[in-house]
């Protein structure tokens, strides 16, 4: 009897891999500069954290600032869904740290695209984030470079 119980259980757990019910997708891993063609689609993207931070008086550091990933000359917005607030503050969490070097971080999310009706206007493309995979400290950037009043998102 005990032989025809793991029989059966054996062939229920086949039929559910075969019926797709198993959740074994693999996420594509995308080059920043490949994200508008993955438009609504789950990707894992890699780059450098940086914050774009307003230069005004009474914003808050971090809280205030965009958070982009950088890769070469491409960058990406990150978005945050409500009621994820701890995914970005776990990315403010090393504001600091991305003045000095390269925090190099990758996350799963799916591509969206922000499109606008103004002539000549490019439709914005960002990530929203749904986990962090990996955060890791990398100090190969020139000060000067990483701080955040030198850095424009979208060159």
């Amino acid at each position: 009897m005990e032989g025809f119980k793991g029989i059966v259980f054996l062939a229920l757990a086949l039929a559910l891999v075969l019926l797709g019910c198993g959740s074994w997708e693999t996420v594509p891993t995308v080059a920043l500069s490949e994200l508008p063609a993955w438009v609504g689609k789950r990707v894992v993207i890699e780059g450098c954290l940086r914050f774009s931070c307003p230069q005004v008086p009474g914003a808050m550091y971090p809280r205030d600032c965009l958070v982009f990933l950088q890769e070469s000359e491409s960058t990406v917005h990150l978005e945050f869904p409500q009621g994820r607030e701890d995914l970005r503050r776990t990315l403010d969490g090393y504001y600091e740290a991305s003045f000095t070097g390269c925090v190099l971080v990758r996350v799963e999310g799916r591509v969206m695209e922000l499109s606008c009706d103004v002539p000549g206007c490019v439709p914005w493309v960002f990530l929203e984030v749904a986990r962090i995979l990996e955060v890791r400290e990398v100090r190969s950037l020139r000060p000067e470079a990483a701080h955040p009043r030198n850095f424009s998102p979208g060159r």
